[in-house]
This record gives structure tokens, sequence and C-alpha cells, in this order.
């Protein structure tokens, strides 16, 4: 979980799709109905740019393939209907 501005933000990466869940002040879920967002998710030396899509409730989520045995960095960029755009960044572990 990191802070994207004022909005806490989970990111959960599979080995085909990154899945985002935004959460305000004290946990409460924020909707993403009408948000844009992207990822650009950085494995080893490969980069990619994904746009992420409003999942239902808190959730946004975009497909790709990754490499997550690597680990990864993930950069977001999220604009919720009438805010201003946020970014966030991530560290993700390697998994086996």
């Amino acid at each position: 979980v990191e802070d994207a501005g004022k909005y806490h933000v989970e990111l959960v990466m599979k080995s085909d799709e990154l899945r985002v869940f935004v959460n305000g002040a004290g946990g409460a879920k924020v909707d993403t109905k009408g948000a844009e967002a992207s990822a650009t998710v950085l494995v080893g030396k490969e980069k990619l740019t994904l746009k992420l899509v409003p999942a239902g409730g808190n959730a946004l989520s975009g497909g790709g393939k990754f490499d997550t045995r690597a680990g990864a960095k993930v950069v977001l960029s999220l604009a919720l209907p009438g805010q201003p755009a946020v970014s966030g960044r991530f560290s993700v572990p390697a998994q086996k």
C-alpha cells in the first residue's frame, strides 16, 4: 500500500493482470467509476505502459504479461472525476 496524493492505493500484480484498489481517509473505499489511470511497469530492462480501467467498486485493472519472478517497479497515474491527477510508486518484490 502506497500513498498517491490524498489516497491510499493497494497494488496487486499477477502474471497477467495488474489491479489497483483506491481508498480514502480512514480506509473508506473510493469509487473509481469515471477514473482515468495508467501504470508504467518496469521489470528488468522491459517497460510496459498499461491503461487501467474501472473494475467495480474501488478497483481499477489492466492486462499484460509480467515476469513476476523478477520483481518490478510500478508508477501509477490516477485521475478521479473532478480531482487533480495524482501518482504513486510501488516496488513489487520478486514472486516465486
